[in-house]
């Protein structure tokens, strides 16, 4: 490999490698204008939250697609559980809910990383 970038020409393959690989992202599930319908807290901290409508642009772990999944254990896990419900009690409008990219609580369900309230 060390060969292939002393040959002339390797800054040309260089840069598109780079490029292949700097346009190469996974997808992240995300919502918007949704509602929360349901919130299901466990005992070990986990939770999930369903929306009112299917998540799009949900990465390939997704099998069920208007759910996503978080961990109350952890401080940012707490604000977007509280965040959650206070959605889910007011029938507030879901402004942004953005997933990991990961299913990482539960299999088929996308893990939670932004769940904004408002217009």
């Amino acid at each position: 490999m060390a060969r292939l970038f002393q040959r002339r020409g390797s800054t040309t393959i260089l840069a598109v490698l780079l490029l292949v690989t700097a346009g190469a992202t996974h997808a992240v599930g995300n919502a918007s204008g949704v509602t929360v319908i349901n919130v299901d807290a466990r005992v070990n901290g986990l939770f999930l939250v369903t929306f009112s409508q299917a998540v799009t642009n949900a990465p390939s772990c997704v099998t069920v697609t208007n759910r996503m999944t978080g961990n109350a254990s952890t401080p940012g896990g707490k604000a977007m559980l509280a965040t959650a419900l206070l959605a889910f009690s007011t029938s507030a409008r879901v402004a942004l809910a953005e997933g990991t990219g990961a299913c990482s609580e539960y299999a088929g369900i996308e893990s939670i990383s932004i769940l904004s309230l408002g217009q």
